[in-house]
């Protein structure tokens, strides 16, 4: 499994949209991820250029991509994502020396 921020912003429709349908859409985006193997593990409202941040795992990131798809046909929110490493799998990129990058 891989781990995916997503980082979301509401679209105009998203941000029209009747508070009892919030619900609504939270579980219609779950399903979506369940469908592609995936788990929206957090998902946190925020204040700032984002309404939400979103942790979720998926089988690899054509799964998350397919499945990100389907989410942004909903037409609620503009998404940003990033595939999410431990840093300790960074710290380890940092010391292999298989490709030379000085120029």
């Amino acid at each position: 499994m891989i781990k995916v921020i997503a980082l979301c912003k509401l679209t105009e429709k998203g941000q029209v949209l009747a508070p009892d349908k919030a619900p609504v859409v939270l579980a219609k985006t779950q399903e979506i991820a369940a469908a592609y193997g995936g788990k929206l593990k957090e998902i946190w409202a925020t204040n700032g250029r984002y309404d939400f941040v979103v942790l979720a795992e998926y089988p690899d990131e054509l799964a998350a991509f397919k499945a990100y798809v389907k989410i942004n046909e909903l037409g609620v929110f503009h998404m940003e994502s990033a595939t999410a490493f431990p840093v300790e799998a960074y710290i380890e990129a940092l010391k292999e020396s298989k490709v030379l990058v000085a120029v």
